[in-house]
Protein backbone atom coordinates (compact mmCIF):
# COMPACT_ATOMS: atom_id res chain seq x y z
CA UNK A 1 0.00 0.00 0.00
CA UNK A 2 3.08 2.69 1.15
CA UNK A 3 4.19 1.79 -2.84
CA UNK A 4 0.95 2.68 -4.14
CA UNK A 5 0.96 6.04 -2.47
CA UNK A 6 5.12 6.42 -3.48
CA UNK A 7 4.16 5.46 -7.09
CA UNK A 8 1.47 8.04 -7.20
CA UNK A 9 3.31 10.81 -5.56
CA UNK A 10 6.30 10.04 -8.17
CA UNK A 11 3.81 10.45 -11.21
CA UNK A 12 2.25 13.27 -9.95
CA UNK A 13 5.67 15.14 -9.30
CA UNK A 14 7.07 13.91 -12.07
CA UNK A 15 3.63 15.25 -14.18
CA UNK A 16 4.07 18.62 -12.45
CA UNK A 17 7.73 18.81 -13.90
CA UNK A 18 7.05 17.63 -17.30
CA UNK A 19 4.33 20.92 -17.00
CA UNK A 20 7.15 22.98 -16.54
CA UNK A 21 9.53 21.74 -19.13
CA UNK A 22 7.84 24.26 -21.89
CA UNK A 23 7.67 26.96 -19.58
CA UNK A 24 11.24 27.25 -18.50
CA UNK A 25 12.18 26.87 -22.38
CA UNK A 26 10.27 29.99 -22.89
CA UNK A 27 11.83 31.88 -20.15
CA UNK A 28 14.94 31.17 -21.16
CA UNK A 29 13.79 32.41 -24.29
CA UNK A 30 12.62 35.54 -22.98
CA UNK A 31 16.20 36.56 -21.62
CA UNK A 32 18.14 35.89 -24.33
CA UNK A 33 16.30 38.02 -26.37
CA UNK A 34 16.56 40.98 -23.50
CA UNK A 35 20.11 40.71 -23.00
CA UNK A 36 20.57 40.74 -27.16
CA UNK A 37 18.46 44.13 -26.62
CA UNK A 38 20.68 45.31 -24.57
CA UNK A 39 24.07 43.93 -25.99
CA UNK A 40 22.55 45.77 -29.34
CA UNK A 41 21.92 48.75 -27.65
CA UNK A 42 25.50 49.25 -26.19
CA UNK A 43 26.64 48.66 -29.45
CA UNK A 44 25.03 50.73 -31.30
CA UNK A 45 26.96 53.88 -30.42
CA UNK A 46 30.16 51.86 -32.01
CA UNK A 47 28.15 50.55 -34.91
CA UNK A 48 27.02 54.03 -36.11
CA UNK A 49 30.74 54.96 -35.93
CA UNK A 50 31.53 52.03 -37.86
CA UNK A 51 28.84 52.89 -40.12
CA UNK A 52 30.88 56.56 -41.04
CA UNK A 53 34.06 55.40 -41.04
CA UNK A 54 34.27 51.42 -41.67
CA UNK A 55 31.33 50.56 -44.11
CA UNK A 56 29.73 48.94 -41.07
CA UNK A 57 32.45 47.08 -39.93
CA UNK A 58 32.65 46.64 -36.26
CA UNK A 59 35.78 44.32 -36.92
CA UNK A 60 37.98 46.95 -38.77
CA UNK A 61 36.78 49.55 -36.35
CA UNK A 62 37.97 46.79 -33.24
CA UNK A 63 41.04 46.48 -35.17
CA UNK A 64 42.03 50.21 -35.71
CA UNK A 65 41.31 50.56 -31.67
CA UNK A 66 43.54 48.05 -31.52
CA UNK A 67 46.13 49.31 -33.48
CA UNK A 68 45.81 52.50 -31.79
CA UNK A 69 49.31 53.89 -30.00
CA UNK A 70 46.49 55.50 -26.94
CA UNK A 71 45.94 52.66 -24.65
CA UNK A 72 42.72 53.73 -24.07
CA UNK A 73 41.57 52.95 -27.45
CA UNK A 74 43.62 49.80 -27.46
CA UNK A 75 41.37 48.64 -24.19
CA UNK A 76 38.14 49.91 -25.45
CA UNK A 77 38.50 47.09 -28.35
CA UNK A 78 38.70 44.32 -25.76
CA UNK A 79 35.32 46.10 -24.63
CA UNK A 80 33.59 46.27 -27.64
CA UNK A 81 34.78 42.83 -29.17
CA UNK A 82 33.32 41.41 -25.64
CA UNK A 83 29.95 43.15 -27.00
CA UNK A 84 30.23 41.35 -30.34
CA UNK A 85 30.81 37.95 -29.35
CA UNK A 86 27.83 38.66 -26.59
CA UNK A 87 25.98 39.46 -29.66
CA UNK A 88 26.50 36.20 -31.63
CA UNK A 89 26.04 34.08 -28.06
CA UNK A 90 22.44 35.49 -27.93
CA UNK A 91 21.83 35.41 -31.69
CA UNK A 92 22.69 31.84 -31.71
CA UNK A 93 21.00 31.06 -28.66
CA UNK A 94 17.57 32.60 -29.79
CA UNK A 95 18.48 30.45 -33.21
CA UNK A 96 18.33 27.42 -31.08
CA UNK A 97 15.19 28.11 -29.57
CA UNK A 98 13.52 28.23 -32.78
CA UNK A 99 13.52 24.21 -33.44
CA UNK A 100 11.41 21.79 -32.75
CA UNK A 101 10.41 21.25 -28.63
CA UNK A 102 12.92 18.25 -28.52
CA UNK A 103 15.81 20.21 -30.39
CA UNK A 104 14.92 22.71 -27.62
CA UNK A 105 15.20 20.38 -24.78
CA UNK A 106 18.60 19.06 -26.33
CA UNK A 107 19.71 22.40 -26.38
CA UNK A 108 19.14 23.36 -23.06
CA UNK A 109 20.24 20.00 -21.59
CA UNK A 110 23.65 20.09 -23.45
CA UNK A 111 24.45 22.88 -25.18
CA UNK A 112 22.94 26.45 -23.54
CA UNK A 113 24.88 29.06 -22.39
CA UNK A 114 25.60 27.92 -18.69
CA UNK A 115 25.25 31.38 -17.14
CA UNK A 116 22.22 32.08 -19.20
CA UNK A 117 21.01 28.99 -18.37
CA UNK A 118 21.92 29.26 -14.35
CA UNK A 119 20.40 33.04 -14.78
CA UNK A 120 17.04 31.46 -15.73
CA UNK A 121 17.03 29.27 -13.07
CA UNK A 122 17.77 31.40 -10.41
CA UNK A 123 14.77 34.13 -11.65
CA UNK A 124 12.32 30.98 -13.06
CA UNK A 125 8.93 31.59 -12.51
CA UNK A 126 7.02 28.90 -11.94
CA UNK A 127 4.25 28.41 -14.74
CA UNK A 128 1.79 25.97 -15.93
CA UNK A 129 0.90 26.73 -19.26
CA UNK A 130 -1.70 24.10 -20.30
CA UNK A 131 -0.35 23.93 -24.30
CA UNK A 132 0.75 21.04 -26.45
CA UNK A 133 4.45 21.06 -25.95
CA UNK A 134 3.65 21.11 -22.24
CA UNK A 135 0.91 18.29 -22.62
CA UNK A 136 4.07 16.33 -24.02
CA UNK A 137 6.47 16.83 -21.69
CA UNK A 138 4.15 16.15 -18.45
CA UNK A 139 3.14 13.25 -20.66
CA UNK A 140 6.36 11.74 -20.98
CA UNK A 141 7.49 12.81 -17.05
CA UNK A 142 4.67 10.86 -16.19
CA UNK A 143 5.48 7.58 -18.16
CA UNK A 144 9.03 7.86 -17.04
CA UNK A 145 8.21 8.72 -13.40
CA UNK A 146 5.42 5.37 -13.48
CA UNK A 147 8.30 3.20 -15.28
CA UNK A 148 11.26 4.33 -12.63
CA UNK A 149 8.84 3.59 -9.68
CA UNK A 150 7.99 0.11 -11.38
CA UNK A 151 11.41 -0.44 -11.62
CA UNK A 152 12.51 0.36 -8.28
CA UNK A 153 9.68 -1.79 -6.81
CA UNK A 154 11.26 -4.78 -9.35
CA UNK A 155 15.28 -4.14 -7.82
CA UNK A 156 13.18 -4.05 -4.57
CA UNK A 157 11.45 -7.32 -4.74
CA UNK A 158 14.32 -8.88 -6.00
CA UNK A 159 16.77 -7.64 -3.68
CA UNK A 160 14.69 -9.24 -0.78
CA UNK A 161 14.08 -12.42 -2.88
CA UNK A 162 17.79 -13.16 -2.68
CA UNK A 163 18.29 -11.93 0.56
CA UNK A 164 15.50 -14.35 1.81
CA UNK A 165 16.97 -17.15 -0.21
CA UNK A 166 20.51 -16.78 1.17
CA UNK A 167 19.37 -16.72 5.02
CA UNK A 168 17.04 -19.66 4.46
CA UNK A 169 20.30 -21.21 2.51
CA UNK A 170 22.31 -20.88 5.78
CA UNK A 171 19.91 -21.38 8.30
Amino acid sequence: MLYRYFSIALALAMTLGGLQLPGYLDQYNHRANAHLIEVQKNLSGFQEIADRHHDGSLEALIARHRASSDTVFREEADAISAMVTRRVLFQTEIKAMQGTLMDRVIHLALRADPELRAETTLHYTWTITLNESALVCGGIALVVGVALSDLLRLLLILLFRRNASETRSVH
